[in-house]
């Protein structure tokens, strides 16, 4: 049945160009659910805590929507100040030290500004700042599918990105999203052949898979992980020793783990709604978005305007697979949601088609107060919006 839905969705979708919904009011501060606005499609963010910043890409893939972004064209990275709610560009901005030994000694120029769409990243800190790993496709002026490596350095609104190396895709390969091990190994998300919608709808159709799970090293280049064909592979994470790989499959509703270096033991779980990004946090379990409305979620790939798809966010125990709901919302303030990452007793939220990211502050830190998946889960209660249910506590403005 999850999947009809979700062709249905496709179905529907092709109908829903024409009914953009009004334009939301802008972003404001000290609701239960607060906003912060210039943004081009923030698809994915990452905490860097030893710059003091939240990195947010924008993939820029709105065809024109009316957006208060920095750039006039293309895609690009910017920087979200967790207190002060300031941001401010980082890339591109012109600053390029190539550094050919972290990628493929093979590219040794940066992407222009108009040929750069950053989806998924990444960053590994070290005594110098960190070094930012981002998946990026090719923009509207050309470019190429690679992981585009920068060095961040400074920290606050002193922050800076400097492009170093690249590691391009193979071809027919669109990433999503990475994770990098301490040793280097890199995991990817091998999400689609090319951007046509046609994939998508052959996978809801006929069970046909859009690629797989992939790894790179210095050593041996890309490799595909065995036996990980998905239905859009989505979200990608390591574990802290690098051994166990855990990743979101998108149009099947699952999230699976499994070693690197073997399938065996490989499992995986059902969740509701279709999974996108995977984030860790300080409890060492993940954070993963969900997609729960199909129609609405394909209905804001053919249509401009605000993207108002539901969606909620699940915690999960990776040695268990526990799977706890934690938030769920109506789509009306913020849609799409693809990443929920937990900073500083906030929940920061990106999503893959609006011109925002969310913020929920948490009462105290997020505890294990909600049944597990499985169980019998009580009805959640609504909050007085009518729209954002919270399981972990919420602050109520």
């Amino acid at each position: 049945m999850k999947h009809f839905s979700l062709l249905l969705g496709l179905a529907l979708a092709v109908g829903a160009g024409a009914c953009a919904g009004p334009d939301r009011p802008p972003c404001s501060r000290g609701e239960e659910l607060e906003t912060v606005c210039g943004f081009r499609n923030p698809e994915d963010i990452e905490f860097v805590e030893t710059a003091d910043i939240i990195i947010v890409s924008n993939m820029r893939h709105d065809g024109g929507q009316k957006s208060d972004g920095p750039l006039e064209s293309g895609g690009f990275l910017s920087a979200l100040l967790p207190q002060s709610r300031e941001t401010h560009l980082l890339w591109p901005d012109g600053a390029s030290a190539p550094d050919p030994s972290l990628g493929d000694p093979r590219c040794t120029e940066a992407p222009t500004a108009a040929s750069f769409s950053p989806h998924g990243l990444t960053s590994i800190a070290d005594a110098n700042g960190a070094t930012v790993y981002v998946a990026a496709h090719a923009g509207d002026g050309g470019g190429r599918e690679a992981i585009e490596i920068f060095k961040l350095t400074g920290t606050a609104s002193t922050t800076e990105l400097t492009w170093k190396a690249c590691i391009p895709s193979p071809d027919s390969v669109m990433i999503n999203d990475v994770a990098v091990s301490a040793d280097g190994l890199i995991l990817a998300s091998n999400y689609l052949p090319d951007s046509s919608h046609r994939h998508s709808v052959k996978a809801s159709l006929f069970r046909q898979p859009t690629g797989d799970v992939m790894t790179w090293t210095r050593e041996t280049g890309w490799s595909h992980l065995p036996e990980t064909q998905s239905l859009m592979a989505n979200g990608v994470a390591l574990s802290r020793d690098g051994a166990t790989a855990l990743y979101t499959e998108t149009i099947a509703q699952r999230l699976h783990r499994r070693a690197i270096s073997t399938a065996d033991g490989a499992i995986h779980i059902d969740l509701d709604g279709a999974p996108d990004n995977l984030t860790w946090t300080s409890r060492d379990t993940l954070l993963v978005a969900t997609h729960t409305r199909a129609y609405e979620l394909f209905g804001c790939f053919f249509r401009r305007g605000a993207c108002r798809s539901a969606w909620a966010v699940y915690e999960i125990t990776p040695e268990t697979l526990k799977v706890t709901k934690r938030f769920a919302h109506s789509g009306d303030t913020i849609g799409a949601v693809a990443t929920a990452l937990e900073v500083n007793g906030e929940v920061f939220l990106s999503s893959v088609f609006d011109d925002r990211v969310g913020i929920i502050r948490l009462q105290d830190p997020i505890r294990d107060n909600a049944t597990a998946r499985g169980l019998n889960r009580p009805k959640l209660p609504r909050s007085s919006t009518g729209q954002l249910t919270c399981v972990a506590p919420c602050v109520r403005r």
